[in-house]
């Protein structure tokens, strides 16, 4: 693993299905170890309950606000703070007030960028979601239903 800097306006940026992801460390970049992603996203625009099996995540939010469940607990995640969702753990998140809210992502191991990176590559317009649930499940991960996620 070589040292690495990366300035705010470098990272290739990526739409999400309407969020923006700027890939900042790869895999490629940390011998596998982990990645970072910065993600954008306006009020009301989230991940519903769902489960890692690969990785552990780490979301430190920069600005705006974030409410997030992770397991039975919810909190209104506000600028400085971090929320750590252990795989297996379900969680979901939503950002929430009046303004795009920036969030750095972790995820230990590395990967999950690939799954950012095939998703941004799906077709434009209103989504396949067979195609989305079919990319999330190769990158292992498993959207729960309502009373599943509590």
């Amino acid at each position: 693993m070589v040292p690495k800097v990366v300035t705010p306006d470098a990272g290739r940026v990526y739409d999400v299905l309407g969020t923006h992801i700027r890939v900042v460390v790869t895999g490629d970049d940390t011998e596998g170890r982990f990645g970072v992603v910065e993600q954008r996203d306006l009020p009301g625009v989230g991940i519903p309950p769902h489960v890692h099996s690969h990785e552990d995540e780490t979301f430190h939010v920069v600005s705006g606000a974030v409410r997030f469940t992770v397991g039975a607990e919810e909190v209104v995640a506000e600028a400085g703070t971090t929320v750590l969702a252990p795989r297996g753990v379900p969680h979901a998140y939503e950002t929430v007030g009046d303004g795009e809210a920036v969030m750095l992502i972790t995820f230990v191991p590395a990967g999950l960028e690939r799954m950012f990176i095939e998703l941004s590559e799906l077709p434009a317009g209103p989504p396949d979601m067979d195609q989305v649930l079919a990319v999330c499940r190769r990158a292992g991960i498993e959207f729960l239903a309502a009373e599943q996620s509590g």
